[in-house]
C-alpha cells in the first residue's frame, strides 16, 4: 500500500500549499473535482445519445453536464476520446449483465428461453 508523503510551502500570509512528493491514497480536492467533472461530461455524452443524438455537440454536453466547453476538452484531447471514455463507461455498466451463464449442456431452444 502506498503511503501518502506531503510537502508544505507557503508564505506566512498564505495557507500552506500541498505539493505532492511520491504516491498517495488520497485524493486532492482538485483531482477530485476534475474527477467529477469528468464523468459528469460522459454521462451527459451517454445520456444525449440514449435521447436520440448521435453525436452530440460538444455545447450541448457541456451544456448538460454543467461545465464550459473549454472544460471539455481540458478532459478530453478530442472528441473521438470522450466517445471512447463513453463507451468504456456504458461496456463497465452493462458488461455485468452479459456475464449470465447460461448451461452449455441444455438444448438450444432452452438455452435462449433463459
Amino acid at each position: 500500500m502506498a503511503t501518502k508523503r506531503t510537502a508544505t510551502s507557503a508564505p506566512a500570509s498564505k495557507p500552506a500549499a500541498k505539493i505532492d512528493v511520491g504516491d498517495t491514497d488520497t485524493v486532492d480536492g482538485r483531482s477530485a473535482r476534475r474527477e467529477r467533472n469528468k464523468i459528469a461530461v460522459v454521462d451527459a455524452y451517454l445520456d444525449l445519445i440514449r435521447e436520440g443524438a448521435t453525436q452530440p455537440a460538444v455545447a450541448d454536453v457541456a451544456e448538460r453536464s454543467g461545465v464550459s466547453h473549454r472544460s471539455v476538452f481540458r478532459y478530453f484531447a478530442d472528441r473521438d476520446e470522450m466517445a471512447r471514455t463513453s463507451i468504456q463507461r456504458q461496456h463497465e455498466r452493462v458488461g455485468p449483465l452479459f456475464q449470465q451463464r447460461v448451461d452449455e449442456a441444455l438444448p438450444l431452444a432452452d438455452r435462449v428461453s433463459e
